[in-house]
């Protein structure tokens, strides 16, 4: 199953795809390459991670959400 939504991240809005299956799932994420290369690392991260609704419209990000993968920051 495959799902395009939209990553709102501080004032930047972004497209996702998350393509799932019972196993695995494979995102392709559009980061801004505006934001810092440790930012970008830290969203990536956190969609991989994501158990949230990959059916959702949107998914909004904070800088709060970024805080657990901080060693990267």
């Amino acid at each position: 199953m495959k799902h395009t939504f939209k990553v709102t991240f501080e004032q930047y809005v972004f497209n996702a795809t998350v393509v799932h299956s019972e196993r695995s799932y494979e995102w392709k994420i559009d980061i801004p390459t505006t934001l810092s290369k440790d930012v970008q690392d830290c969203i990536y991260m956190y969609l991989y991670d994501y158990d949230g609704d990959v059916t959702a419209k949107h998914i909004t990000i904070t800088m709060d959400d970024l805080h657990q993968y901080k060693e990267y920051l």
